[in-house]
């Protein structure tokens, strides 16, 4: 596989970041994004985000969303990945600085891109209602791709002692924020919700492109909401809009999509 590395190819096998780069400290942001048969879904959505993200970290990139793209490009090309689903992961760091918490003023921005197949197939989701981690509604880090994903990891464990592999997350009021990998979607009387953004939830492109298109409703939710709903859903860029199958270890009825699968392609 070939890496793009800050407008240079290199083999994924060569380091690309040394103990100083503050990566360590999750002082960056990170986006996946899908390719099918070499076309990007929503790359300008992707980039733009990931860029906007890193302001909020006060990291400003001076690649363009241009640039990026053609940087996604090149490795689907160099990669030899132009055909079938692919995953193109973004990761975009500070930089290299002296140790401690504060910024120097002069970091040198890190932003490396890799091209991966995607998995053929998804498993069933089982998900769980997380008790261990809560998500910090108060923090605009629950709002961006930060690559700091402790709490999300965290949960995804809980979610694998409890025979489960997705998990989901409440906020610190109680109010259902995400799952760990994407955001979530309940159905009742035939209308879809999700929760609004200022309850801790990552603003994700096959998100917004359910809400503009499908008439999705940004809603508050309480856990009630969810064991009521008549179905629970996850999207997110690799996985599109699937069906939660069974909830803290029961299994919940068969739920059909509200649209195609693959309408978020277009």
């Amino acid at each position: 596989m070939t890496v793009w590395h800050n407008q240079r190819l290199k083999d994924d096998e060569t380091p690309l970041f040394s103990f100083n780069d503050r990566l360590r400290l999750g002082d960056g942001v990170f986006d996946t994004m899908l390719a099918v048969d070499g076309m990007l879904i929503h790359p300008r959505a992707h980039f733009q985000r990931l860029l906007d993200d890193a302001l909020v970290l006060g990291i400003e990139c001076h690649r363009t969303i241009e640039d990026l793209i053609d940087a996604a490009h090149t490795v689907l090309k160099q990669s030899n990945l132009q055909k079938g689903r692919v995953v193109i992961n973004t990761l975009l760091t500070r930089g290299p600085a002296e140790r401690g918490l504060m910024p120097d003023n002069m970091t040198d921005v890190q932003t490396v891109m890799r091209a991966v197949p995607a998995p053929q197939n998804m498993p069933p989701i089982s998900a769980i209602i997380a008790k261990t981690v809560r998500r910090n509604e108060g923090s605009a880090l629950s709002r961006i791709k930060s690559v700091n994903y402790g709490d999300n990891i965290l949960a995804l464990l809980e979610a694998r002692k409890r025979g489960a592999n997705e998990a989901i997350l409440l906020n610190n009021k109680g109010n259902v924020a995400c799952t760990t990998s994407g955001n979530i979607f309940i159905k009742h009387a035939g209308k879809l919700y999700t929760p609004p953004l200022k309850d801790g939830v990552l603003a994700g492109v096959t998100r917004a492109f359910v809400i503009e298109r499908h008439e999705a409703i940004e809603k508050s939710l309480l856990e009630a909401d969810i064991h009521n709903a008549e179905a629970i859903y996850v999207s997110n860029s690799i996985r599109g809009f699937a069906a939660i199958a069974s909830l803290d270890g029961t299994p919940l009825p068969e739920a059909s999509l509200p649209f195609d699968a693959n309408a978020f392609l277009t």
